[in-house]
C-alpha cells in the first residue's frame, strides 16, 4: 500500500471513531525514536507470565497499588472465627498489699465485683478484630472495709466521672489458630487499657477451655498504681498500700461463629 493509501486509511479511522463519540487524536506518523524502540523490546522480552512494571510515574503507581493490595490483605479477619461474649457470673478480683492500723503486719486487700462485661472477636488465625472490648464497671467493686471502698470510688477511680475501665485487644501471643471444636486454650493478649483518662499498654495471661457452646477459665495481669496516675488508698484503718497490683478476671463465655 502506497503511503498516500495509509494517510489516508488512518484519517478516515479517525473520522470514524470521532462520529461514534470518541475522541481520538490522530497518531503520528513519524518514526519511533531508538529509546521507545529499545522500551518496547525490554518489554516485549518479559518472562512469560510476568508482569511488566512500566517506568516513572507509572511505576510508582504500580507499586502503591500493589502496597495497598498487600495491606488489605494483611488487616483482613481470616475466616471461621468466632466471638466469645462474657456472661454476668464472670468476675474480677484486684488484690494489693496494704498495712491496717489495728495490725503488725501487711496484709491483702482484695476489690471484688461482677461488673465485667464484653467480648472478645477472634479471626480464623486467632488474633483480634474489630468488636473485641472488655469493659469493667467501676462501681461494681467492693470489699470488707466500706471506707476503703469509698476511697476508692471517690478517690482513687472517680467513678463518677470514670465508671468504666476497659481493655481492647491489639495481639494475641500463642495461637496458631482456633481449634474446630473443644480444647484447652493458654495465651498472651496485648492491648491498651484505659483507666481514668489515662490509656496504657497491658498485658494478660490467659487460660481457657473452649468448646462448642463457649469457654470458661481465667486471665492475670499486674500493674502499679502510678502507671495510670492512681492515688492509693489511704483512709480510716489503712495506713499504706503498696504500688503493686494484680488483677485476675475468672470468667465465663458464650460462643458464636463471627
Amino acid at each position: 500500500m502506497t503511503p498516500l493509501c495509509v494517510n489516508l486509511a488512518v484519517v478516515g479511522l479517525a473520522l470514524g471513531l470521532t462520529a461514534c463519540g470518541i475522541s481520538a487524536a490522530a497518531p503520528s506518523l513519524a518514526p519511533a525514536s531508538s529509546a521507545a524502540l529499545r522500551g518496547a523490546a525490554s518489554t516485549s522480552s518479559a518472562a512469560p507470565g510476568s508482569l511488566a512494571v512500566p517506568s516513572g510515574s507509572s511505576a510508582a503507581s504500580a507499586g502503591g497499588q500493589a502496597s495497598a493490595i498487600a495491606a488489605s490483605s494483611a488487616t483482613s479477619p481470616a475466616p471461621g472465627g468466632i466471638t466469645l461474649t462474657l456472661t454476668s457470673a464472670s468476675e474480677v478480683a484486684i488484690h494489693a498489699t496494704e498495712l491496717l492500723a489495728n495490725r503488725a503486719a501487711k496484709s491483702e486487700a482484695i476489690e471484688q465485683g461482677k461488673g465485667v462485661s464484653g467480648a472478645l472477636v477472634l479471626n480464623g488465625s486467632g488474633q483480634p478484630v474489630d468488636g473485641s472490648n472488655l469493659v469493667l464497671s467501676v462501681k461494681s467493686l467492693s470489699s470488707d472495709q466500706r471506707i476503703r471502698d469509698g476511697f476508692i470510688q471517690r478517690e482513687t477511680l472517680n467513678s463518677a466521672k470514670y465508671p468504666d475501665v476497659t481493655f481492647v485487644p491489639k495481639h494475641i501471643d500463642g495461637l496458631n489458630g482456633l481449634p474446630a471444636g473443644s480444647g484447652q486454650l493458654q495465651f498472651t493478649m496485648n492491648g491498651d487499657a484505659t483507666i481514668k483518662d489515662v490509656t496504657k499498654p497491658l498485658t494478660w495471661q490467659v487460660t481457657a477451655q473452649l468448646d462448642q457452646s463457649g469457654a470458661k477459665g481465667q486471665a492475670t495481669t499486674a500493674f502499679k498504681f502510678s502507671d495510670f496516675g492512681l492515688t492509693p488508698p489511704k483512709a480510716g484503718p489503712v495506713i499504706e498500700v503498696d504500688q503493686n497490683l494484680s488483677v485476675d478476671i475468672t470468667f465465663q463465655a458464650d460462643r458464636s461463629a463471627v
